[in-house]
């Protein structure tokens, strides 16, 4: 099984030193956006970086490396000789980000720090009561970066297991361990246990993006749970 990796590249393409990632089996790929790029060349220019990383992380041909797309259904990646991974892609102005887990599903989701007026009724609908209330105990200076890490792990969530956003009485419990990443390499274990989705993360005012990857393996533990710092960040502020 390949060594985790983190490629980080920036918006000319060029690759920062390549950083391991925790899991085996597991790539993270970020790449900056310029600004004034569309929607299609940010999903074109991620899915270059996918591929460039894949290729030398695997020892693969550019042929072998095949992505699907079906409007309404997840992107997906397809490799010769390998069973189909885990594929999970995400956009945000300025950064786009791709996770690839070659032992199973994976989820992955970005989002933009900022203001959210009507935060408060967002948090009770889709993030649960547990997270609503944490996140009021957050002084108001950090609650931006507290609410999109938490929006991110939901996302996150709900995409590793293949479900669309609903409102929380709608959903069941979703499992996960945690782990923070640094996308520079800096790598850090939350502990075992369990997250129901409803856990608060330490509030961070420096970042102006929160990510959320997750993963399921067949073996302990059965979840891994990811949120990423970025690399690049003063160069999105």
């Amino acid at each position: 099984m390949s060594v985790g990796a983190i490629w980080t590249f920036d918006e000319n393409g060029q690759l920062a030193p390549v950083k391991s990632f925790p899991q085996a089996g597991v790539l993270l790929v970020s790449c900056l956006i310029k600004p004034g790029t569309t929607r299609v060349e940010a999903r074109d220019r991620i899915r270059s970086c996918v591929r460039e990383a894949l290729v030398e992380w695997l020892g693969l041909s550019l042929y072998a490396i095949t992505f699907n797309s079906i409007p309404g259904h997840a992107p997906r990646l397809i490799i010769d000789g390998l069973p189909e991974p885990g594929f999970s892609i995400s956009h945000e102005a300025g950064l786009s980000l791709a996770a690839v887990n070659l032992q199973g599903p994976v989820g992955i989701d970005v989002m933009q720090v900022q203001d959210v007026a009507d935060w408060q009724v967002v948090a009770q609908d889709y993030l649960g009561p547990d997270v609503a209330a944490g996140l009021l105990s957050v002084p108001e200076a950090t609650r931006p970066a507290a609410f999109a890490r938490a929006w991110c792990a939901r996302e996150a969530l709900l995409k590793l297991h293949g479900r669309e956003l609903a409102e929380w009485g709608a959903m069941e419990r979703l499992d996960g361990v945690g782990v923070e990443v640094d996308l520079g390499g800096q790598v850090g274990w939350r502990g075992g246990g369990t997250a129901t989705g409803e856990e608060i993360l330490p509030a961070c005012d420096v970042y102006p993006v929160g990510v959320s990857l997750l993963t399921k393996r067949p073996a302990w533990p059965p979840q891994i749970y990811v949120h990423c710092l970025n690399a690049f960040a003063s160069k999105l502020a």
